[in-house]
């Protein structure tokens, strides 16, 4: 089973691939469509199955923590790369598809390589 953990106000978490999927659906039957309510997140977005997902709304609702609670953008992409989730950047240029080994993800000059199942290098550094 995938996991990957992450920090918030009050505590560390760690969340499973398959809750992230639960938090998708969620999404899907409570947010969806509904007025005021965006597929992305302000940046950043996840694709899965043909559908865009706002990172943190999902990631909140996958864990019960609230979004206040913990950060967005980095953060919270990591958890979703670490998953072997496909996030994008919303002016992102690339639409090919993932590459299992690389992606860069748009202008922002982040790039994330991915090593194993969790170690990530964005600028230069590990994170």
């Amino acid at each position: 089973m995938q996991t990957a953990s992450f920090k918030y106000k009050s505590g560390k978490r760690t969340v499973t691939r398959d809750q992230i999927l639960e938090g998708m659906k969620k999404f899907d039957q409570d947010y969806r469509g509904k007025a005021g309510v965006k597929d992305s997140g302000r940046g950043w977005f996840v694709q899965e199955n043909g559908k865009r997902y706002p990172p943190k709304l999902v990631l909140s609702l996958a864990t019960g923590v609230p979004r206040s609670e913990f950060f967005g953008g980095q953060p919270t992409n990591n958890i979703f790369l670490a998953l072997n989730f496909d996030v994008r950047e919303l002016d992102d240029e690339i639409v090919d598809g993932p590459n299992p080994h690389f992606s860069q993800l748009g202008r922002r000059g982040m790039k994330f390589v991915r090593i194993g199942d969790c170690e990530l290098i964005s600028r230069g550094a590990v994170v």
